[in-house]
């Protein structure tokens, strides 16, 4: 079930810890996938998003056969000619090794293999509203698929009710 359990729950743990996030569009959707490891690719885009530009918003909406799922920030983005090079591992725009001016260039690339894995795929553009933000796409279930997709999240909730 694509809903808070990965983009949301995401956005949950890292506003729990006081940074700028925030979370609008859809509350839930069909989707079979891994939630846990959907959480660590939408996470990397967080703190990047964090990182580089301040605060994030994460929406969930769709597109055709497809979940959009958009990570948008208030940051400089990453130039035109390095966009495709910013999902080789180890690869940063900012070339110094410094860890106070970025990460250790492997965040993206996990991000990207992840949502391959999961049938998607991910791109970056230039916000309208000034700022960058990723884009992820995943195909969305419909009818019997969507269905025990249900069944199974609703399983999930009440068996994480339970334990609570």
């Amino acid at each position: 079930m694509l809903r808070q359990r990965a983009a949301g729950q995401r956005v949950d743990d890292v506003s729990d810890t006081g940074r700028p996030v925030s979370f609008t569009g859809l509350r839930h959707g069909g989707f079979n996938g891994r939630p846990s490891a959907l959480r660590r690719a939408i996470g990397n885009l967080i703190e990047n998003a964090i990182f580089y530009g301040k605060r994030a918003v994460v929406e969930l909406g769709e597109r055709e056969s497809e979940w959009l799922i958009r990570v948008i920030d208030d940051g400089p983005g990453i130039p035109v000619e390095f966009r495709e090079a910013a999902f080789a591992p180890f690869f940063r725009v900012e070339a110094s090794r410094n860890r106070n001016t970025g990460g250790t260039g492997l965040g993206l690339s996990i991000a990207r293999s992840i949502v391959r894995a999961h049938g998607g795929d991910i791109c970056f553009k230039d916000h309208s509203d000034g700022g960058f933000q990723v884009e992820v796409l995943l195909p969305r279930l419909n009818g019997r698929a969507q269905r025990e997709s249900t069944a199974v999240a609703n399983l999930e909730g009440e068996a994480d009710q339970a334990l609570s």
